[in-house]
């Protein structure tokens, strides 16, 4: 994505639609003070620009039987690109592991993982993720529970 500018009228629009995407473009127009028509042109430029990725449902992961949340620290044994490529499709292909990031630090990376209890996340750990012949280490710290979770994004770059 190229950097673009946003003036104030880019920022409301992100920023409401970040806090409720069902929004009507009537009512988001109205929140940001546009009319409807230029509101939605600047909605799919933002979406072009790459800007807006797409929108999504959050769901209580509690509801849907993941009542275990963990972040698992991994570090590879080797760093190899075959190695490398082997953990990202174990990755991509695990339904259990929600987010990862590749880091820097002691760990290569770090996971968050959901299981309906501790059998199915020992399972996962020592089956599945263990199991792989590329894993040296894995320290698993599990949430007790959640102080802030939040999709927004704010607008962090500076003034120019």
């Amino acid at each position: 994505m190229n950097s673009f500018d946003m003036d104030r009228c880019d920022k409301a629009i992100i920023d409401s639609l970040q806090r409720d995407g069902k929004l009507t473009n009537q009512e988001l127009a109205t929140r940001v003070n546009l009319s409807p028509a230029p509101c939605l042109r600047r909605v799919k430029r933002l979406e072009k620009e790459g800007v807006i990725k797409g929108y999504t449902c959050l769901v209580n992961r509690v509801a849907l039987g993941a009542h275990l949340l963990a972040f698992v620290q991994v570090s590879l044994n080797r760093h190899t690109i075959d190695a490398t490529e082997l953990f990202n499709e174990f990755v991509e292909r695990c339904e259990q592991v929600i987010e990862c990031y590749s880091t820097s630090g002691e760990y290569d990376y770090l996971l968050k993982v959901v299981a309906h209890d501790m059998v199915e996340m020992e399972d996962f750990l020592l089956h599945e993720l263990m199991a792989m012949n590329v894993i040296s280490t894995a320290n698993t710290n599990f949430v007790l529970g959640e102080r802030k979770h939040t999709t927004v994004i704010p607008d962090l770059r500076r003034k120019k």
